[in-house]
């Protein structure tokens, strides 16, 4: 797993249902089409869009970084998940690679410049009921105010 505060280059090679390259973002998260742990987490990102994609302070976007997924998967995916948020394909795991995600799902913050502020999982339990510490959120609210994250990295799980 990647340290936080690591300097990410975020000239991956990323590339948007839409055709447009994503340029900066503040909090990613790395899915899959295929894994049933990221799919129960479709919720709970449509919610956590709700919260900050509006914000203009906030760049929210979910990126696929398995080879094995086509872009027409992916889109076709998204579509049927009628995702309200910015989806990308990470071509050669570029991202993925760079951040240390190396399950699905991953969640990561990133600081203005790139700095990896969390790298972990969205929360800490796949059935929301069982849901305590909320890392993805507590971490994007932290870095907005100008924080660390309380819980800088944990081991994610998927």
């Amino acid at each position: 797993m990647t340290a936080p505060g690591l300097l990410l280059g975020l000239q991956a090679a990323l590339t948007a249902m839409d055709g447009t390259p994503a340029t900066k973002a503040t909090a990613v998260v790395f899915y899959s089409t295929v894994c049933p742990v990221a799919n129960d987490y479709n919720q709970r990102l449509a919610l956590l869009w709700k919260e900050f994609g509006a914000r203009r302070d906030v760049k929210f976007l979910v990126v696929y970084p398995n080879k094995t997924e086509s872009l027409e998967e992916v889109r076709a995916h998204a579509a049927a998940m009628r995702f309200p948020f910015p989806v990308y394909r990470d071509d050669g795991n570029v991202l993925a690679d760079r951040v240390g995600a190396h399950v699905t799902p991953t969640a990561a913050v990133l600081a203005p410049g790139g700095t990896i502020r969390y790298l972990g999982p969205i929360d800490d339990a796949v059935n929301p009921a069982r849901v305590k510490k909320r890392y993805l959120r507590d971490a994007i609210r932290a870095t907005l105010g100008g924080r660390a994250a309380q819980a800088a990295t944990q081991e994610p799980y998927g």
